[in-house]
């Protein structure tokens, strides 16, 4: 405990925070770092840890100014118990030093800084601020943003009349921040009704391909939006700009906060779960309330309406409703080992409380999106016998699941359903990894779908869902690498681009589609033929040849055996793709309900009708359009299509208002070409007159002549296809050409061969 210079014959003894441990010391060494002295002539120094839990955690510092900073560095030396304290990375907490938590530094001596991002939890360790994480700007402990309450768990909730203000912190609540839910309500109500009028008027017969593609389009968009908020909820450190474009994305999640309730009253996280969980019942309640304002004037079509509405809404919003239900089960882990409501930070989880209340007004809840898939399957399974009977009220209540989807893929809404279901439910795994894999497995299952059964009426819907398919199965893998990565700004650009993807293609497909249909001015089809295969399918042929090979068409014809891909878009052709529906009115067409329905879908959208009428062919009677339903049953098969036997009798009464073509004597060349002739370029103020008859006239050097049964109209028709196809065959050899034989002709001795058409 004492020192002596050599020159020296007396011992000193050492000064506090100094020590001497052995006989004839010439100095005194400084106690080290995590020990003091505070006495004279001690020949130990003591450790800042004796008798404590965890002595490794005990250091001794002091405060230095720094470049202008102040700091704690370690201290050798100590004189003072006063210099004992936490290391660095370690916190006082009862006379006790312990590690310091994740979003905590500890610079030392019991200094302790919350960091940007996370909130003191009035203990010991932190909360983590999920989503806005501005609100949380670190520093002093149980310090908040402006405005924001210090009391609330990761400084959540706003003070008392106070409004998130969008960049973390409240603001004072001011008389414009009334408007958001006096605007909803307002807009709720127009909306209803505008939804109700549409589809209380939808007809799939009228609807025209523009609107189609507006209609199916508009739909992917929305549940592509309804997807990406999901993703927003699974807390992934995204960079710049991925991260304000999912945060602005959570705003289609059904989250009715945005409208800050908070200005009106002051509410708890029960108070807002439970008014987000009303407000869908609330809609559906509107509905209700506007159906029956409708049916008191008389204008609705019945309860069919509002069954068709009701479906429309939920189906729509089905993920952001199912995410919003679960999100009490849908909880997040802080570094103090405690675990929040992902959407509602201010509430614990499993430690009972609200979150209870919470858990069991979303089970109940729930039973609406099941609900609504049972009675999906239910309306699935009965389809096809119902469509057979032509229940109309059974079509129109339940549009919302077969309007958008081709007759083959009728039972696609259910699919759409669940799917909604499993990805609305991938929030509630906490682990990232999860997570991600659950949504990618959802994504490749939903594009092999799309891809095998191209359910959507029309082709453009099939190919842009199986991009944005694709598109969101990438960004999904990339978001798992983003997840673990080091080094996000690349892979989070890469998934910039594949957003903007998928989202872009399909506002694109929804303006192309208001394009067509406000400003298209032609048609693809000039003419359509509807015809009975048994009795003219060759005679349409040939007339079809004979249309294209006149000069001045615009437009082509369309006849089904050549244009005809996909049954189901036949009357989408009729309605949005043609010009004139040309009726080769024979013997046997008005029994014929696919004619009939081609029929029905150009009166429906108001589409020129010509009447060609051949040998033997009439048009329908007054006492057949009336018993129509009896003489032509399998009518009723084409009511998913939208067509009824109402609009049927209409269009067939209204035949007689149409140009009629009436062909006389047997048909030839000089006869086509007049009919062509009439039908291109007469208008429809023409008045309906009779071709024919005509002849032509065989030249005496002629060699070749084609046989027919004249009193067989497809018989000549054939001839004459077959003349069609052999001239520019035989050149300029004008001796060559062939000529049909009349019924009243001889074959001249120049006659060298015979084309005989049996029949």
């Amino acid at each position: 405990g004492s020192f002596s210079l050599e020159a020296s014959e007396l011992c000193d003894s050492c000064q506090p925070g100094f020590y001497s441990s052995s006989p004839a010391s010439s100095t005194c060494e400084p106690c080290e770092v995590g020990s003091y002295n505070d006495q004279d002539g001690q020949t130990a120094c003591i450790e800042c840890g004796k008798d404590r839990d965890s002595p490794f955690l005990w250091t001794t510092m002091k405060s230095l100014v720094i470049q202008g900073e102040a700091s704690y560095v370690p201290f050798q030396g100590s004189d003072d118990r006063s210099l004992c304290g936490c290391d660095r990375g370690a916190q006082l907490f009862e006379g006790q030093c312990i590690p310091c938590t994740e979003g905590m530094s500890c610079e030392g001596m019991g200094e302790v800084r919350i960091e940007p991002g996370f909130a003191h939890d009035g203990g010991i360790s932190v909360f983590r601020c999920v989503g806005e994480t501005s609100r949380c700007p670190g520093g002093i402990r149980g310090v908040c943003a402006e405005g924001r309450s210090n009391e609330s768990f990761s400084c959540y909730d706003c003070q008392r009349d106070k409004t998130p203000a969008g960049n973390g912190t409240c603001r004072d609540c001011a008389g414009v921040h009334y408007l958001p839910v006096i605007l909803l309500l307002l807009c709720g109500v127009a909306l209803v009704v505008v939804m109700y009028l549409v589809i209380d008027h939808t007809n799939r017969a009228t609807q025209k391909r523009g609107t189609v593609l507006i209609a199916l389009c508009g739909s992917q968009l929305i549940t592509l939006v309804q997807y990406f908020g999901v993703i927003a909820d699974l807390n992934i450190q995204w960079s710049e700009p991925m991260k304000s474009i999912l945060d602005f994305m959570s705003i289609f999640t059904f989250d009715t906060m945005l409208l800050r309730p908070g200005c009106i009253a002051t509410l708890d996280a029960l108070f807002q779960y439970v008014f987000n969980t009303c407000a869908v019942f609330a809609a559906l309640v509107l509905v209700l309330l506007v159906h029956t304002a409708f049916s008191a004037i008389g204008y609705t079509r019945g309860m069919s309406s509002f069954i068709a509405v009701v479906g429309t809404v939920l189906l729509t919003f089905m993920v952001s409703i199912v995410a919003m239900m679960l999100a009490p089960f849908q909880c997040v882990s802080h570094p103090n080992g405690r675990w929040t409501i992902l959407r509602y930070p201010s509430t614990l989880c499993w430690e009972g409380g609200d979150q209870s209340v919470m858990l069991a007004v979303g089970l109940v809840s729930m039973s609406l999106p099941l609900a609504l898939v049972a009675v999906s399957i239910w309306a699935i399974i009965h389809f096809p016998r119902r469509i057979q009977n032509g229940d109309v009220y059974f079509l129109r209540a339940y549009c919302f699941l077969f309007l958008r989807f081709t007759s083959e893929a009728y039972w696609y809404s259910v699919i759409i359903e669940v799917r909604s279901i499993f990805v609305a439910f991938v929030p509630v795994f906490d682990d990232k990894l999860r997570m991600l894999l659950l949504l990618q497995v959802l994504m490749l299952f939903s594009l092999y779908g799309v891809a095998t059964y191209k359910p959507w009426r029309t082709g453009i819907p099939n190919v842009i869902d199986s991009l944005s398919h694709l598109c969101l199965v990438i960004f999904v893998t990339l978001a798992l690498v983003i997840s673990g990565s080091a080094d996000k700004q690349e892979i989070s650009d890469i998934c910039t681009f594949f957003f903007f993807s998928s989202i872009v293609l399909l506002p694109v497909a929804v303006i192309w589609g208001v394009l067509l249909r406000l400003f298209r001015s032609h048609t693809k089809f000039r003419f359509f033929l509807c015809h009975h295969k048994a009795a003219s399918g060759i005679f349409a042929r040939t007339l079809k040849t004979y249309l294209l090979g006149m000069p001045g068409l615009q437009g082509g014809v369309f006849l089904d055996t050549d244009d005809l891909k996909d049954l189901g878009t036949l009357f989408g052709t009729v309605a949005s793709d043609t010009h004139t529906l040309v009726i080769l009115v024979s013997n046997g067409i008005w029994c014929r309900h696919w004619c009939i329905g081609e029929i029905a879908t150009a009166s429906l959208n108001r589409v020129r009708i010509d009447l060609v009428i051949l040998s033997g062919g009439k048009l329908p009677s007054t006492s057949f359009i009336e018993e129509f339903e009896e003489f032509v049953p399998e009518f009723r098969s084409l009511s998913e299509f939208g067509l009824e036997f109402s609009s049927a009798q209409t269009a067939l009464r209204d035949l007689r208002q149409c140009r009629q073509l009436t062909l006389s004597g047997q048909i030839c060349h000089s006869l086509m070409d007049e009919l062509v002739k009439d039908l291109i370029f007469l208008t429809p103020s023409n008045p309906s007159r009779m071709i024919g008859p005509f002849a032509d006239t065989i030249p005496e050097t002629a060699s070749t002549v084609i046989l027919t049964d004249s009193s067989d109209m497809e018989a000549v028709a054939c001839g004459l296809l077959l003349k069609k196809e052999l001239l520019p065959r035989v050149g300029m050899h004008q001796k060559w050409f062939p000529y049909i034989l009349g019924s009243d002709e001889q074959v001249s001795s120049s006659v060298t061969s015979i084309l005989l058409v049996c029949s």
